[in-house]
């Protein structure tokens, strides 16, 4: 039995009792990872709960990643317009918008290879003055107020 300084009290106590807890799970967690024999017996029972556990999380981690979705389509989008722009400035060519697909999957060698955080191809919008190209964004569907563009001048 751990002896307890009057001081100290039982809040002390079960901060100690808490912190020993984890530092015991630590271990076990540790152990069962490389310990090939201790993991062949903990790993069925433990990889299910902890499948279902994430599965249950999804919707809450799609949620958060939202932003951060939003943010790397806007500055890939920007990217791929200002690649258009150049190249069309040296070859006197634009992809045809039906074609896009297969021009970023040639020509494009960041993120997805042309596709946006959603898993979605980006899309072209060619006009007199400007290049642009757009996400149909976390709902899939073009045209939408969740759409992110990003536009470059035609010089």
């Amino acid at each position: 039995m751990v002896r307890v300084h009057e001081a100290d009290g039982p809040v002390h106590q079960a901060r100690d009792d808490v912190k020993k807890l984890f530092v015991l799970l630590f271990l076990f967690a540790a152990a069962s990872a490389t310990v090939p024999a201790l993991r062949e017996r903990v790993e069925p029972r433990v990889v299910p709960v902890w499948d279902s556990g994430l599965r249950r999380l999804d919707p809450v981690i799609e949620w958060a990643m939202v932003p951060v979705h939003r943010w790397a389509a806007e500055h890939e989008a920007q990217a791929i317009a200002r690649m258009i722009r150049s190249r069309a400035e040296r070859s006197g060519n634009l992809p045809l918008p039906s074609e896009f697909p297969d021009y970023l999957r040639r020509n494009w060698r960041g993120g997805k290879q042309g596709r946006d955080p959603w898993g979605n191809w980006y899309y072209l919008v060619v006009s007199r003055d400007s290049i642009t190209v757009g996400s149909a964004g976390p709902d899939g569907e073009r045209n939408t107020e969740d759409d992110i563009r990003a536009s470059v001048g035609r010089r």
